[in-house]
């Protein structure tokens, strides 16, 4: 498992999807911390990443980056570290073992509207499951469509779609069979 992962996002967009957030124009690369047991620090301006299992250590010029997501456990943060992203507007979000948002740091004087996160956190697991059952039933309509552009098979697909089944799994079946 890479000791981190970076995303590029594009210049002036909101690389953080549904969070509305405002970046400087040199700010624009993702940072995402999978592995377990890191040190992150500041040095020169450098976020330094220490895997404290293998001793490897990465940098990454922290003017570079519009936010930083955690979802490693035994994440280290230095102080320094945090009150630098802070004076760069730099946005730390911290997820949980599922992948899920649970904290985010912003800096004091950012104006940042995080109701919209704050309510996808909340939803229940009913709401939950009527999105993904609504996710999955566009994905196999739009399977189905292609199937048709193609001039093959896509009745089955079009069925199950319309049933709302959950059973993905059968979808993506009868698609590669087709």
């Amino acid at each position: 498992m890479p000791l981190y992962h970076l995303a590029l996002g594009k210049k002036g967009c909101n690389p953080c999807g549904q969070i509305s957030c405002e970046f400087s124009v040199m700010s624009y690369h993702i940072l995402h911390l999978l592995s377990h047991n890191l040190k992150v620090r500041i040095k020169l301006d450098q976020l330094h990443i220490t895997d404290l299992d293998s001793g490897t250590d990465k940098s990454v010029p922290l003017a570079d980056v519009a936010v930083i997501v955690c979802a490693a456990r035994d994440t280290e943060f230095s102080s320094s570290s945090l009150r630098r992203m802070a004076e760069l507007n730099v946005l730390l979000l911290i997820c949980n073992e599922k992948f899920e948002p649970c904290a985010i740091t912003l800096p004091y004087y950012r104006a940042t509207n995080t109701e919209l996160l704050r309510r996808q956190i909340e939803w229940t697991p009913e709401w939950k499951t009527a999105m993904w059952r609504q996710i999955i039933t566009a994905k196999v309509r739009n399977q189905a469509a292609n199937l048709a552009h193609l001039k093959r098979a896509h009745t089955l697909l079009t069925t199950i779609a319309e049933r709302c089944e959950q059973g993905s799994t059968r979808a993506s079946r009868v698609l590669f069979d087709a």
